[in-house]
């Protein structure tokens, strides 16, 4: 019995180590640059224990000094320290057929670098295409293949992120595809894929429009243009409820079926996608039917989760004032309640590039947590 408790206060030590490190990583993933004594207000350790884990964290280069914190008190400043940049970069793509968009960023989250690849349907193809664009962003960039920590995918589908297969894709037209572990044997670095709409969520949570919300939904519309008409393939949504992506138990959420679906009946022209990127350009009878079906559809999930706030995301870039303004009150119309104070809908901050960098980052943030549960253990 007594080495039975032993071998539990052990693996229970071992794990609170653990969940501290990735704790103090994470802290720095969403401020940027802390002292010891501003962790000790996030996390409510004690000084000499984060003395001990930040120690341990500059040894082994995860993090570095990053000057001294300002101060108008008298005394000895406190250092300042961040994620260490060139610890390593990630490739983050928002995998599409036709052109797919990548991002390069360094281990602290800064972009390093951006391109378009060709992609088909065909995900196999990918086994060409990576190592070929990665020898390219190492050229470019004057990055080494030895410090990449990972590549991100972003799909269109439902797709397990925990063993990083695709499910189920419509546009790819695959069924419990593997392909995180398929791409990893390949290239020799952790992949991760997630459900693209979650990481337009994760990249605006961590760095954009949605910094400090803890309750939010991303509605993601892909459009589609066949010759002079324009519609949309797919909506999907993300759905982040307290601080975490809600992927549902079977990694499913967030999509929307027929029934909740905008209706939106007639096509619409080239013009009013370009009038739909144009900050104070006047609405379209197209534009203004797609934003009263959205704005009905929103109002449903709306009713349903009681968010902070509403993310619109899509291929194209979505500015128009009028047409998000139309949104925002068709939805505030819809709520239940006569003394809520009215929803907010934004915009991403990163238009097209959100999901890609949400790949890195999702990349950047599992590498990390996986290296310091290694080295505790």
């Amino acid at each position: 019995m007594v080495i039975l408790q032993d071998t539990f206060k052990r693996v229970n030590q071992q794990t609170a180590a653990v969940n501290n490190r990735q704790l103090v990583i994470r802290l720095f993933q969403e401020h940027g640059e802390l002292s010891r004594s501003q962790l000790v207000g996030f996390t409510g350790l004690r000084g000499s224990t984060l003395t001990y884990i930040t120690r341990e964290l500059l040894q082994m280069n995860m993090l570095k000094k990053a000057g001294q914190r300002a101060s108008s008190t008298v005394g000895q400043k406190q250092q300042l320290l961040q994620i260490n940049a060139e610890y390593g970069w990630v490739l983050g793509i928002d995998v599409r057929v036709g052109q797919s968009q990548v991002v390069i960023m360094d281990a602290a989250g800064n972009l390093v670098g951006d391109c378009l690849i060709s992609t088909t349907k065909d995900l196999t193809q990918l086994k060409k295409t990576l190592p070929v664009l990665i020898d390219q962003c190492c050229l470019e960039h004057d990055l080494q293949k030895k410090r990449l920590l990972g590549v991100g995918l972003g799909i269109s589908g439902i797709v397990d992120m925990v063993s990083g297969v695709i499910v189920k894709s419509l546009q790819f037209e695959v069924l419990q595809m593997p392909l995180a572990a398929i791409l990893s044997d390949l290239l020799g670095v952790p992949v991760r894929l997630d459900h693209d709409a979650n990481l337009i969520a994760l990249a605006e949570q961590q760095q954009g429009s949605a910094r400090g919300l803890r309750d939010f939904i991303v509605l993601s519309m892909d459009d589609q243009v066949q010759g002079s008409a324009v519609g949309f393939r797919a909506f999907g949504a993300a759905l982040v409820l307290n601080g975490q992506v809600h992927r549902g138990s079977q990694f499913a959420a967030g999509e929307l079926d027929s029934r909740i679906m905008p209706e939106i009946k007639l096509p619409g022209a080239l013009s009013d996608l370009d009038l739909l990127a144009q900050k104070e350009g006047a609405l379209s009878d197209w534009l203004q039917e797609v934003a009263l079906a959205v704005g009905v559809s929103l109002g449903c999930l709306v009713n349903l989760l009681d968010p902070q706030a509403i993310l619109l995301a899509g291929d194209r870039l979505i500015a128009n004032q009028a047409y998000i303004d139309l949104v925002a009150s068709t939805i505030n119309n819809l709520r239940i309640g006569d003394t809520l104070a009215p929803l907010q809908v934004f915009t991403c901050a990163f238009a097209s590039q959100s999901c890609a960098r949400g790949a890195a980052l999702s990349t950047r943030d599992m590498v990390l947590a996986n290296a310091v549960e290694t080295h505790v253990s």
